[in-house]
């Protein structure tokens, strides 16, 4: 085994500046760890109580390989440096990694007594032959999603000036993920790095500016910086000077890390609450509700020649890649257990002509299940292809009265699907939307409204009053332009009659036909349970603006994720083609 200490125990001093539209600056300590992965997983720099890997509850500190990058795949416990490999490769840097002759070290917050706070940032440093090959940032939101941003030494990296040159890197490139609720995701990070020398001078540095795009789409001003600089480094070695250092620099910074959350709530309340200009808007700083994360730069690069899309639906190059996502809520799980069980009987009534396909993005690559007939006939089948951002999707489904306006609602064209110009359904639904408006991807519009609006011939009297009921509920949350008209319209061009065809509401709804195939009894049963969940729902639904309201909270207006503002925007949209449509 090597002298050289192959970890550390830092003390950091973290400091926040924004400089507009308001100057507001606040700085903190932090404790950390600087590691080498592979000593880490080999357990070398495990110190009794006080350090270990994989140890939560039987160590002071303590690291775990699944708080980091992203959920191990089933039934296979993948290593912090495991799954580092495996992103580094999807990145397209397998050289970095292949024969295993390289050496990543860990910039990190540990564990506290197993309690596990957020962790905003997380630095890998990889080098080749002492060489730095790779700079990865993990970066956390309060949301529980994870970023990853990749930095390659001499690709995108800016020079430095003789007043920069303190530090040994610096890279500007495109943000791609959302992370103060007071910015959108628009502009640039500009990242500085002083890189640890391993024995001499561990102590990094990092900076991060966060750039506002210029009348240029290109880096503007700084809008906030934020520097992490470290001030102690006591190295991680089972000797009695070494634990007693750390100890008593534990003892010194007992709560700092339980209290990153905390300190992210009351900046947040500073700035939303007592910074606020009553006098000038412009200087009043408004919540920016969390938008979906943007999909993997594999699955969608950028539109084909011709598609005049406004709608965003990729990270730009060299953005990097979300890795973790907010998992599903309980309506949205519930909400998805009564699609799929219309799906696997929908798939049954085509000739084994149809097949459907939800697709989530995930780390190691998309994650696809199929709905298949028992006589699936792919060369003669159709395939309709529905990529989520969003659990919520499932929700949409169950609230709205038709497919047409789940489509107009939170749906937009597959780019890859789209051949030259426009489709008319492209058109209509790839127009300019705020981040919080697309929901799902389909590959084929026209087919997503014929499997979702239909409903099982055999309905049985209860099942009838039931859905009817139900229809009655749903049409209630949307806008009355929206379900009373969708045919004013008598203009015969085929844009409006494709938009009237997507605001039509059948009589029945599909998910309520499911219903039909169990006894009166159970049919009573699951009737009742259904009228339940879907008024929870809505219910829910329409109290969300109210909690916003009670917290006088100032949401920037375009963001509102609560359905009456998604039912209101998606009604500003379908007047404003509609009233383009009648120029054409």
């Amino acid at each position: 085994m090597s002298s050289t200490p192959r970890g550390y125990f830092l003390t950091n001093r973290v400091s926040h500046t924004r400089f507009f539209p308001l100057v507001h600056t606040f700085k903190y300590t932090t404790v950390a760890v600087l590691v080498e992965l592979q000593a880490l997983e080999d357990h070398e720099l495990n110190i009794w109580s006080l350090f270990g890997y994989n140890k939560r509850w039987r160590a002071i500190c303590a690291l775990r390989p699944n708080d980091y990058l992203f959920s191990s795949p089933k039934n296979s416990e993948m290593s912090i440096s495991q799954k580092l490999e495996a992103l580094v490769r999807r990145e397209g840097y397998a050289g970095i990694v292949d024969d295993g002759k390289y050496e990543a070290w860990m910039l990190t917050m540990p564990s506290y007594f197993g309690f596990e706070g957020i962790n905003p940032l997380t630095v890998y440093f990889l080098y080749k032959s002492e060489d730095l090959a790779l700079v990865v940032l993990e970066v956390h939101n309060t949301f529980g999603e994870t970023h990853i941003y990749f930095m390659r030494p001499g690709v995108e990296e800016e020079s430095l000036s003789v007043l920069q040159c303190i530090y040994d890197h610096r890279w500007t490139f495109p943000r791609a993920f959302h992370v103060s609720p007071f910015n959108d995701r628009k502009g640039f990070y500009t990242v500085s790095i002083k890189l640890p020398t391993i024995p001499e001078d561990p102590k990094p540095v990092v900076i991060i500016q966060l750039r506002e795009p210029d009348v240029n789409s290109t880096p503007g001003n700084t809008k906030i910086t934020a520097i992490l600089r470290t001030t102690s480094a006591l190295p991680l070695v089972s000797s009695l000077s070494a634990v007693r250092d750390v100890l008593f620099t534990l003892m010194l910074l007992p709560l700092s890390l339980f209290l990153s959350f905390s300190r992210i709530l009351y900046q947040a309340w500073v700035l939303h609450y007592r910074k606020r200009n009553m006098e000038n808007d412009h200087y009043d700083l408004k919540v920016y509700l969390r938008p979906e994360p943007f999909l993997p730069v594999p699955a969608y690069t950028s539109p084909p020649p011709g598609n005049e899309m406004k709608t965003r639906l990729f990270p730009a190059a060299g953005a990097g890649i979300t890795t973790r996502r907010l998992s599903s809520g309980f309506f949205a799980s519930r909400a998805r257990q009564y699609v799929k069980e219309f799906l696997r009987t929908r798939v049954e009534l085509e000739d084994g002509k149809l097949g459907v396909v939800l697709v989530e993005p995930e780390a190691l690559g998309d994650q696809e299940e199929w709905f298949l007939p028992s006589d699936w006939k792919e060369e003669a089948g159709r395939t309709l292809r529905i990529t989520l951002l969003t659990p919520v999707f499932f929700e949409l489904l169950l609230t709205a009265p038709g497919p047409g306006l789940v489509l107009l609602a939170g749906g937009v064209i597959d780019p890859s699907k789209v051949e030259g110009r426009p489709t008319i359904y492209s058109t209509i639904l790839d127009t300019d939307r705020g981040p919080n408006d697309i929901m799902f991807i389909v590959n084929d519009a026209k087919l997503f409204v014929e499997v979702f609006d239909y409903t099982l011939p055999t309905f049985s009297p209860i099942v009838s009053r039931v859905s009817s009921f139900l229809q009655t509920l749903r049409r209630s949350a949307l806008p009355t332009f929206l379900v009373e008209g969708e045919n004013n319209e008598q203009d015969t061009a085929s844009k409006v009659e494709i938009m009237n065809h997507l605001l039509s509401i059948p009589d029945g709804h599909f998910l309520d036909s499911t219903l039909h195939k169990i006894s009166p009894v159970e049919q009573a049963l699951s009737s009742l349970q259904l009228i339940g969940f879907l008024t929870s729902l809505l219910a829910l639904a329409a109290l969300e603006p109210h909690i916003f309201s009670l917290f006088r909270a100032r949401v920037k207006s375009g963001t509102e994720t609560w359905y009456r503002k998604i039912w209101e925007r998606t009604e500003q949209r379908v007047r404003a083609i509609k009233a383009l449509a009648s120029f054409d």
